[in-house]
């Protein structure tokens, strides 16, 4: 009887062991499924996002050169209003003509006050370019006339 009851009870082992490892293979089948499915769904995933990612940097370039074209058109526009001055700027434009005329005009007197002054000895050293002639009698205009003689001799 005990070689019954040990083969019985071997026999039980051996069907319990059996199924218990078909359970665990199965089981272990389902979850390889499982992690295969939730990588391919991350794949697509990813998939997705890199393409969202493409798609958002396309319209961020074609936002970029909409931003650039406004830029250049917003300065051509307002090169052209430089150019032709509205109604409301026809006013300022003509006092800087007038201004600039008078300027002019000052600029082509102080001129010759200086080749008149180039002539006295005190005066030899003074540079002889252009824009040094306009830059000092634009100052000395300003002063008073003994201030504008200590600031010749300073030049000097």
């Amino acid at each position: 009887m005990e070689e019954t009851d040990e083969e019985e009870l071997v026999e039980d082992l051996n069907i319990e062991f059996f199924a218990l490892k078909y359970f665990t293979m199965s089981k272990l089948k389902q979850y390889k499924k499982d992690i295969e499915k939730m990588k391919k769904d991350s794949q697509e995933k990813d998939k997705k996002a890199e393409k969202e990612v493409e798609r958002l940097q396309e319209r961020i370039r074609e936002l970029e050169e909409k931003e650039k074209v406004q830029k250049s058109a917003i300065e051509e526009s307002s090169s052209e209003a430089d150019e032709s001055p509205s109604p409301h700027r026809r006013k300022i434009h003509r006092k800087k003509r007038v201004e600039d005329c008078s300027v002019s005009k000052t600029m082509a007197t102080t001129q010759k006050s200086i080749e008149t002054d180039l002539a006295t000895p005190q005066l030899t050293r003074l540079p002889s370019t252009p824009k040094a002639l306009f830059k000092v009698p634009q100052c000395v205009e300003d002063l008073s006339p003994e201030c504008s003689e200590k600031l010749r001799d300073v030049i000097v």
